[in-house]
């Protein structure tokens, strides 16, 4: 389709910018500035921040094209065009010219105009309407009822993106979380090019992986200390926080508090099991968007990467180059139902393959851990030569690591059948892994309840690895469907050992309790003995 000349595109918003009177001086966008290395511009935009440096005075405009820095100078040190402050809108002729390789935008001329504020509002308004009739990938009735709260999510971020904030992506380093991730990275990135160029996109975006399953404490504040120090020292606005794959928990709450308290605006995109009352979670009241099925009556098998890669699309339907990411993220978490086997038809793979690709990132992140990936994970997952060839090279050898693993875990595990039926496999996981090695102790954990299932056929069995002062256990569908859930067990237990400072949860049937060690055996005498009442 053909733009109007009068038409600026932000995404896949198209913003009409107002026709310049006939008698009024030719002016240019900002967007101009930044697509340009060289020539002379006249803009009209308005000044969000002003920094005295010790030698120009850096003025950083924005109008609805972009923004950018300029710079005007009198003397090192000295405030250049006392007259304009912060706010205020101006008409000013740019001249651009490269330095040392360095682009440098003076100001040769200044003056205040009437105001020409953004109006975001309108324009977030317009966002919100433009993604009304939106078609998920696949039939689902649970991401139907969530629709609203996809379109406040993708109105959220792109209102994030032009007010100029850092986006923040924070998710599990899990093949779940990572899928989730790299989704929303490929839909938001090239919304941040277009609105402040390639040089400054990587100042306003970040990904990092969290090791646990939720928003942890020192996660926060890493976030935190690097939002206080882009505000101090550069000025900038709060970061907006996306979390994938956490932050619907209790044992997120405090993270996600302590980030209101500084302002911080928070996306949730998650699939852990979430208590709802009156149609919220307990974070509800602490975050601006939640995206979750337990919400609408789903359950964890719609997966976080699922649903970030619906989001993806709707913020920026121009990237969909990625469908096999929301298969990738089903089987990485087990998913089981309708809507993983229609994603898995959409990613037109093997589900093998999937597996296969799936075991190589868990391995993968297992080793970088809370490290950014810096695209080694997207490098398995793209479907090149030089994915094939990562794939075959790690898949063989992780195998190998797994089949000795589960001889040692078989070896060393205590199985009972208890009077229901159900198989118990109690295993001291911190002493049959190796510390710092594939697999960890979930992974372990998880490796030895396909041993065991793969020994007694499809049974009632949960695998239950202890350390000093914590349990990691997993379980199948059959102890599901008999009532079996880790998280209402942790608050049975926060009730009945208010001294044992338990804590945890997950999914239903897979999930970590922490305790104090002293309380090891009381723990694991109560779970064996809540199981046996399924």
């Amino acid at each position: 389709m053909k733009m109007n000349e009068n038409e600026k595109t932000f995404g896949n918003i198209t913003i009409k910018v107002k026709k310049k009177k006939e008698n009024c001086a030719h002016t240019d966008n900002v967007c101009d500035l930044t697509s340009n290395d060289s020539g002379v511009f006249t803009i009209e935009a308005r000044i969000n921040k002003i920094i005295q440096t010790r030698g120009p005075t850096i003025f950083k405009i924005e109008d609805d094209t972009g923004a950018a820095d300029i710079a005007g100078f009198v003397s090192p040190g000295e405030r250049a065009h006392p007259e304009i402050g912060e706010n205020d809108s101006i008409r000013a002729r740019v001249k651009i010219e490269m330095r040392d390789d360095k682009k440098r935008m003076n100001i040769t001329e200044v003056s205040k105009i009437e105001d020409i504020s953004l109006k975001l509002d309108k324009i977030m308004d317009t966002a919100e309407e433009s993604v009304r009739d939106i078609n998920f990938t696949i039939k689902s009735s649970v991401l139907d009822a969530l629709k609203g709260r996809f379109i406040s999510a993708s109105a959220l971020i792109k209102k994030s993106i032009y007010e100029g904030r850092q986006v923040l992506i924070r998710h599990h380093a899990d093949m779940d979380g990572y899928a989730g991730a790299i989704a929303l990275e490929k839909a938001i990135l090239p919304l941040i090019k277009n609105r402040f160029g390639e040089r400054d996109m990587w100042f306003h975006f970040d990904k990092s992986p969290s090791t646990t399953p939720f928003y942890e404490y020192k996660d926060v504040l890493k976030d935190l200390a690097f939002a206080k120090r882009n505000i101090e020292r550069f000025k900038r606005v709060e970061p907006l926080v996306i979390l994938v794959d956490n932050g619907s928990t209790e044992e997120d709450l405090l993270s996600i508090r302590k980030a209101r308290l500084y302002n911080i605006p928070i996306i949730v995109v998650d699939h852990h099991f979430t208590e709802v009352k009156d149609g919220k979670s307990v974070v509800d009241p602490y975050i601006d968007v939640h995206i979750n099925p337990y919400l609408k009556g789903g359950d964890k098998n719609l997966t976080a990467g699922m649903l970030a890669y619906e989001l993806s699309r709707i913020i920026n339907p121009t990237v969909d180059d990625m469908k096999i990411l929301p298969a990738l993220a089903g089987v990485g978490d087990r998913s089981e139902g309708s809507e993983f086997e229609q994603y898995l038809e959409v990613s037109k793979r093997d589900k093998e393959h999937l597996k296969k690709i799936a075991t190589c990132v868990d391995y993968e992140a297992s080793y970088l851990k809370f490290m950014q990936d810096s695209g080694l994970v997207c490098d398995l997952i793209v479907g090149d030569e030089k994915s094939t060839a990562l794939v075959d090279l790690l898949y063989n050898e992780i195998q190998e690591i797994i089949r000795v693993q589960t001889k040692v875990l078989l070896n060393y595990v205590d199985e009972k059948t208890l009077k229901n039926d159900v198989i118990v496999a109690l295993i001291d996981i911190a002493k049959s892994t190796l510390r710092g090695d594939f697999p960890g102790p979930g992974k372990a954990i998880g490796i030895l309840n396909d041993g065991l299932n793969e020994k007694h056929g499809v049974k009632k069995i949960v695998a239950i690895g202890y350390g000093s002062d914590f349990i990691t256990l997993r379980s199948n569908s059959s102890c599901e469907k008999m009532g079996f859930n880790v998280n209402l067990f942790v608050a049975r237990l926060q009730k009945d050992m208010p001294y044992g400072m338990v804590s945890g949860g997950g999914h239903e049937v897979a999930g970590s309790i922490r305790f104090v060690e002293n309380a090891k055996d009381e723990v694991v005498e109560k779970l064996v003995g809540y199981i046996e009442e399924l």
